[in-house]
């Protein structure tokens, strides 16, 4: 990662919670991000420069309890080494929450296009040249990077169930007036 760049924390959180508890529980799994950081030394500068400057969390569906537990596996596998995993004590210790921080490589898909799109800037150079790929894989930031684009970008944004008079898929976002921070929410109509 590099200090330069942009960042933002994804959760994974546990999709039966109520809208609260997803709020919540999101944040327990920042802080045990940030806890492992610390005692690793591992991101420590880039969780300040995120928390001081960025401030962008996003709120994605991550399906069941089941579902959480294999994303842990898949990102271990993946090398994706430092989450933030946060287990409700008041729950029977189930994962509820996972957090990430990834940089904008991972999710600016404008300064940083997918492999097909970054080709088409090249001229006479072949899709299937795997010296390509990697040069792309580098210019996004690493295997680790790819996954996480990939990976992140298959997950829809938490819903968070207001109540039965609220128009469904009013997609906003809100700024924090005190720390300029964005949170993104995604309603939708409950009967």
């Amino acid at each position: 990662m590099d200090n330069k760049l942009q960042y933002r924390m994804y959760v994974l959180a546990e999709r039966h919670l109520s809208p609260l508890d997803k709020g919540i529980q999101s944040a327990h799994a920042i802080c045990e991000y940030y806890n492992l950081s610390k005692k690793y030394s591992k991101n420590v500068e880039y969780f300040d420069k995120w928390s001081m400057t960025d401030k962008t969390i996003i709120v994605l569906n991550g399906g069941t309890v089941i579902d959480l537990n294999e994303t842990i596996e898949i990102m271990c596998q993946n090398d994706i080494d430092l989450l933030g995993i946060f287990r409700e004590i008041d729950l029977g210790d189930i994962v509820t929450a996972i957090s990430v921080l990834v940089d904008e490589r991972v999710f600016d898909h404008i300064k940083y296009p997918d492999f097909e799109e970054w080709c088409e800037t090249f001229e006479n150079k072949d899709k299937e040249n795997s010296t390509l790929y990697d040069e792309w894989v580098t210019f996004i930031g690493g295997k680790q990077n790819v996954f996480l684009r990939n990976f992140l970008n298959s997950k829809k944004l938490a819903k968070w169930i207001l109540n039965r008079w609220e128009w469904w898929w009013k997609i906003f976002w809100k700024k924090n007036s005190i720390r300029q921070g964005k949170i993104y929410f995604l309603y939708e109509k409950w009967y």
